[in-house]
């Protein structure tokens, strides 16, 4: 179902947002830091997979 899958793809960039929303406001999060965030990421999904 391409609907499923776009609210899937839609709830999934709401959450990202937020999530980065919220540890921008605590200040965890610089411009440097956000930037290193995403490949990590992305590195331990792979790891997984």
């Amino acid at each position: 179902m391409p609907g499923g899958t776009a609210l899937e793809v839609g709830t999934g960039i709401l959450i990202a947002a937020a999530v980065l929303a919220l540890l921008t406001l605590s200040g965890r999060v610089n411009t440097e830091e956000s930037a290193a965030i995403a490949p990590g990421r992305n590195e331990i999904r792979e790891v997984r997979t």
